[in-house]
């Protein structure tokens, strides 16, 4: 091969080899993810909120032993069907209704009474899958995977979600095994961030979701707009917006209408309170002895938004996956709507988003937009540095080096 051709060659290789590797994110070496071998890293993910000494062990967990001082070594080891945990030079220990908080006391007797100047310590490497029946308004009823470090959330989600008239109030968690039965209030988890209502699933739990009862929508100026749920005949409103919805957001006024609809055997009576009066002690029907029912939607006017339809929508478009209006929400931030609407595609250019305001103006990405109902998000297209774009150019390049190859000869 003649040195024109070499550098020909070269140029090309080097060109396609650093599109590659921005396109695809590839670093120049790769190392291995564990340095040693011997060193066995947790399979799950890490919650500090997880007790792990009440750990209640069972056939197919897998654990870490590990001995230093005068002997030193990393073993996995595993608990067998019939409960028994095989310790190499120690022997079998029976886990059954053991913890591993209980568990490790044990061993590092055994430890002691087996081996002079030498420590050891046991820890969850792999937590066992058990079986979860869930039944009622989830999207997909049945029987389940999961493990004791899956929370009720996660687990719901990963097994297609609540139905939409799913309640959020009263999930029922029955666990023969234990003989214990959990009312759990999901809702509180949402809206409090209350974990009572967010449990860590236990081997033997049963799951049933009921359909909802009582349920008051809540639009306009609170910080948590939406739909809220309840199992009294009726609750006080002030207490609705405060407690759970976060109360009224920074753009409250005292100008304007609440408006209130209700259902009633005649069908939807609609009544329209001044904003001012609505939030007077005084008045007969106000803010703090106003009784809310299943059925209400009720309505706060701000600066921005005085009338109902404006108050739920933020429109997205451009470069997403699924361009539709979403529902407004009291300071959720831009990503978070684009999220909603399943995320940039592969030729978004995120840095130039822009935010056309329902005002007529026009904020930049940069420029740390606050979303306000009406606004427009709008993802452009990136224009060149896709791998797509660089596949293109590197066919074009070949080609000519093709034919100037050809016309040396």
């Amino acid at each position: 091969m003649s040195l024109k051709n070499a550098l020909i060659y070269s140029l090309l290789f080097t060109f396609s080899a650093s599109l590659f590797a921005q396109d695809f994110g590839l670093p120049s070496r790769s190392r291995p993810e564990e340095y040693d071998g011997s060193i066995f890293i947790p399979k799950f993910v890490w919650d500090p909120s997880f007790n792990f000494e009440d750990y209640e062990l069972g056939p197919g967990d897998v654990l870490n032993m590990q001995l230093w001082g005068a002997r030193n070594s990393i073993t996995k080891i595993y608990v067998s069907a019939n409960y028994d945990l095989f310790i190499p030079s120690i022997g079998p220990i029976n886990v059954r209704g053991l913890s591993l908080g209980k568990l490790q006391e044990i061993f590092k007797k055994r430890i002691t009474e087996r081996y002079k100047n030498t420590q050891g310590s046991i820890a969850l490497f792999s937590p066992r899958e058990f079986i979860v029946p869930v039944v009622g308004a989830v999207m997909v009823p049945g029987e389940k995977p999961s493990t004791a470090l899956i929370r009720l959330n996660e687990f719901i989600l990963k097994n297609g979600g609540f139905a939409s008239n799913a309640s959020r109030v009263s999930l029922e968690i029955k666990n023969k095994r234990l003989n214990t039965k959990q009312i759990v209030n999901y809702q509180n988890y949402v809206l409090l961030g209350d974990y009572s209502g967010n449990p860590f699933l236990r081997d033997g739990d049963e799951i049933f979701v009921p359909f909802q009862k009582n349920v008051v929508t809540v639009k306009g100026d609170v910080l948590k707009p939406g739909k809220f749920e309840f199992n009294e005949q009726s609750i006080p409103l002030e207490k609705v917006v405060n407690e759970w919805l976060g109360g009224l957001t920074s753009t409250a006024v005292n100008s304007g209408q609440v408006v209130i609809s209700r259902l009633t055997s005649k069908g939807s009576v609609t009544e329209y309170y001044d904003h001012g009066k609505f939030f007077d002690k005084k008045s007969p029907i106000n803010f703090y002895n106003f009784e809310v029912k299943d059925g209400d939607q009720i309505f706060f006017p701000s600066a921005s938004i005085q009338n109902p339809s404006l108050a739920e929508t933020v429109f997205i478009t451009g470069e997403v996956k699924l361009p539709a209006p979403q529902p407004y929400k009291a300071g959720l931030p831009l990503s978070s709507y684009i999220s909603a609407a399943g995320g940039t595609t592969t030729r978004a250019n995120y840095e130039q988003i822009v935010v056309y305001k329902a005002s007529g103006s026009r904020v930049r990405l940069n420029e740390n937009p606050t979303i306000e109902p009406g606004d427009t998000i709008y993802v452009p297209e990136r224009t060149f540095k896709f791998w797509g774009d660089h596949l293109a150019i590197l066919t074009a390049l070949l080609s000519i080096a093709t034919v100037t190859l050809s016309l040396s000869k």
